[in-house]
């Protein structure tokens, strides 16, 4: 194969997928395209003739298509070594079919509806790291953004959705004496299995964590921007997969090289926290500047909020952590129990949240976070307070272009 031009095959029945394909590299000097109206198990003995000539095979794949299946086993078997293999399937395919494709020996398996410059910059990825075997993620500098994470106390302390408004309260505000000011945000639903951050912001989920997942390839920039889904309020979104999967599904040097490159690309990453310890927290917890613990004053849930608190620090030392009363009004005077409860804790309630079910309930159903909607209610002040006060007490503030 010329070295100096990289060869891609795509095949598939789809004159959408094709143009889209042909299209994105119609510019590019150095990549040629072939398209193959076709699909792997229709080809034959031809599908391995151009095989051999490509860089690159794209092709789609149905997992439930036995004759498929067994005519990319086949194929696996004449290819090249350094053929790169994509291939591209449905959404919602499970995590033992796609663990099937890897297992087979292709090399990334991508959602369909993957965008052209997801797709390139995967292709790109994985053709570098077969000429440069060491690849290192960088590590953190002072250029980079911050990441902020919400767990809760209690099964059902609203941590979602203090963590899907704060994310939109960092995207910036209009004021009277300051014109509009626009952060990059990104919300990082890590509750794998209950997650429901996208159903706040009326999402339909991609695909795109569960090809992560199945895939296991260490993500970075390129292919983290290929996986956002971006909110009409300029949020961008990866949120949790669908269909539950096994905590264990998810590594712990994925996550971490999942957060060097979101905040590497974003100013601000809000993490919605599952309500559970696991391996994979600990790169987490590692990386987060600011924690904020969504709670009640009910004994129970100060006792676990104590409890979440020593393990964070025990995994990072100094944690910086905020604690925040949902669905309760600040109280005029602190009642003996509050106090005694700040006293275990050995923090003070930083800020409460009045219980406004109706305009939470609204906003829910309309898929448009109250900070969005109803900004100027007395819990969107309340919310405003907290979300103020979570950008001071980082170590430094992002430089904001007007």
């Amino acid at each position: 194969m010329d070295h100096n031009t990289r060869s891609i095959l795509v095949v598939t029945r789809s004159q959408e997928l094709a143009d889209r394909i042909t299209a994105g590299f119609r510019e590019s000097r150095d990549t040629r395209v072939k398209v193959a109206h076709s699909s792997l198990a229709a080809m034959n003995g031809h599908a391995a003739e151009l095989t051999f000539e490509s860089n690159v095979v794209i092709f789609e794949a149905d997992p439930e298509d036995e004759r498929e299946m067994a005519a990319i086993r086949e194929l696996l078997t004449k290819g090249q070594e350094d053929t790169l293999f994509l291939a591209l399937t449905d959404g919602d395919v499970s995590l033992s079919k796609a663990r099937w494709f890897l297992d087979a020996g292709i090399d990334e398996v991508l959602p369909s509806g993957i965008s052209f410059e997801g797709l390139s910059g995967v292709i790109d990825k994985s053709l570098n790291a077969r000429r440069t075997p060491a690849a290192h993620h960088m590590a953190p500098d002072q250029n980079e953004g911050f990441i902020l994470s919400v767990a809760q106390a209690r099964g059902g302390a609203g941590g979602t959705t203090v963590a899907v408004n704060l994310a939109c309260a960092l995207l910036g505000h209009n004021s009277l004496f300051k014109r509009a000011t626009k952060a990059r945000v990104a919300l990082l639903d890590l509750d794998l299995q209950f997650g429901n951050a996208n159903v706040l912001l009326d999402l339909e989920d991609n695909g795109a964590f569960s090809t992560l997942i199945t895939s296991g390839q260490l993500p970075d920039r390129a292919y983290v921007r290929s996986m956002m889904q971006s909110h009409s309020s300029g949020l961008d979104i990866l949120n949790a997969p669908p269909s539950i999967v096994p905590l264990t599904a998810l590594r712990p040097d994925l996550v971490a090289a999942l957060l060097d490159a979101l905040r590497a690309e974003y100013d601000y990453v809000v993490v919605d926290l599952p309500r559970v310890l696991t391996e994979w927290l600990e790169p987490v917890l590692l990386r987060t500047d600011r924690m904020t613990i969504v709670m009640d004053t009910s004994v129970p849930s100060v006792r676990h909020a104590k409890r979440l608190m020593d393990f964070y620090r025990e995994v990072q030392i100094g944690l910086s952590v905020g604690l925040v009363v949902n669905r309760e009004s600040r109280p005029m005077i602190r009642t003996a129990a509050q106090k005694e409860a700040e006293d275990v804790l050995g923090a003070s309630f930083s800020h409460w949240l009045p219980d406004r079910p109706r305009i939470v309930r609204k906003a829910t159903d309309q898929g448009q976070p109250f900070m969005l909607g109803h900004a100027g209610s007395d819990i969107g002040k309340a919310f405003r307070k907290f979300a103020d006060a979570t950008q001071n007490s980082l170590p430094r503030q992002i430089a904001i272009a007007n």
